[in-house]
């Protein structure tokens, strides 16, 4: 389970609001402002591993929601018991993500109750806007998380003459929509056409070894460079940035967290279903083009290193007008302030 504290104190809508997260959410990203940890970000978030560092100050509760659905619901009411009002986010908003969160009746259960007596909800994807909004939660506000392009702490970007070869974005074989082994096995031909390496992010595991041990049997020698993770986050961006493009063939959708770290890394992302793949990479992404077609596009980018520089200029240039920190710091701060008002109506009445 996965819990946020979100610091609403007196004076926040004039500048004191304070985002902190735990758990999954905030070790993934926590070197690397992207995905639902841009909103952190973006207000100077603390991080809390327990609900029982909260301040007795905050005033509203952001819970990421993840598995199990039961624990996030005894959060919440515990939450409300404490005076807070409550926020619910997903940690992974993608619809099939989503779909494995309420697999069971118990889940689907805890997430009708969830939403039920939630006092607001941030969907960060349409797919997590609609199945908040089915499922009746309050104050449904889509926001997409920021990604910080115009602040130069972030920009890990390199000199072209530098980058070589193709990452590979995914590194999970086991999570089927992750599609990591398809794309792979895609870019061998890629790979022996113009004698780009593509590089791969092992896990540690011993199937993670057998699998990679598999693949490194059928490719042309040298072209499969294999680096052991996991890695944190800003030396990922970093190795992203000694790249010519990222790749990936992922159908969860979610926020995008690898087009936003392609992004930070200077080099354009191909594939992926994410929103920010859609917003920032919209001519480059997975949504709505078959395999072929992004290898086709890849490449073409491998062979055009002005066309992918000109990719990364139009891409940032979107995510400085949609994924603006300043916006979604303002956006956000106005739920919390809606959510906080609901939330003091319910006191009252319960008084």
């Amino acid at each position: 389970m996965t819990f946020g504290t979100l610091s609403c104190l007196p004076d926040a809508m004039n500048g004191d609001l304070r985002l902190a997260m735990l758990g999954s959410v905030s070790a993934a990203r926590q070197r690397v402002p992207v995905g639902v940890a841009g909103f952190a970000a973006c207000t100077d978030a603390s991080v809390h591993r327990t609900p029982k560092t909260i301040p007795a100050n905050t005033t509203a509760v952001l819970l990421v929601l993840d598995r199990p659905l039961g624990r996030g619901l005894t959060a919440l009411q515990d939450l409300h018991r404490a005076g807070k009002a409550v926020i619910v986010t997903f940690a992974e908003s993608g619809g099939m993500p989503m779909a494995d969160l309420v697999d069971t009746p118990e889940s689907l259960r805890a997430f009708f109750e969830i939403c039920r007596l939630t006092d607001a909800a941030l969907a960060t994807t349409v797919e997590s806007q609609e199945m908040l909004r089915g499922a009746d939660a309050r104050e449904v506000e889509l926001i997409p998380p920021p990604c910080p392009v115009d602040d130069p702490r972030w920009d890990f970007s390199t000199r072209p003459e530098l980058r070589h070869g193709i990452m590979v974005g995914t590194c999970d074989f086991t999570t089927h929509h992750s599609n990591h082994a398809a794309a792979l096995l895609s870019l061998r031909e890629v790979a022996a056409q113009t004698g780009e390496p593509v590089t791969v992010l092992r896990a540690g595991r011993l199937f993670d070894r057998r699998m990679v041990r598999q693949l490194r049997r059928h490719w042309p020698a040298g072209l499969p460079k294999v680096v052991s993770g996991p890695l944190p986050a800003d030396r990922l961006v970093r190795l992203m940035a000694t790249h010519k493009l990222v790749f990936q063939l992922e159908w969860a959708g979610g926020v995008g967290g690898v087009a936003a770290e392609a992004l930070l890394a200077g080099v354009p992302c191909v594939g992926g279903h994410g929103a920010t793949e859609r917003i920032v990479f919209p001519e480059l992404c997975g949504f709505g083009r078959t395999p072929n077609q992004l290898l086709e596009l890849a490449a073409w980018l491998l062979g055009d290193p002005a066309a992918a520089g000109d990719a990364v200029v139009t891409a940032r240039a979107l995510a400085a007008t949609h994924l603006s920190s300043d916006e979604a710091r303002s956006r956000l701060a106005g739920l919390v302030d809606r959510a906080t008002s609901r939330a003091g109506a319910r006191r009252s009445a319960v008084r």
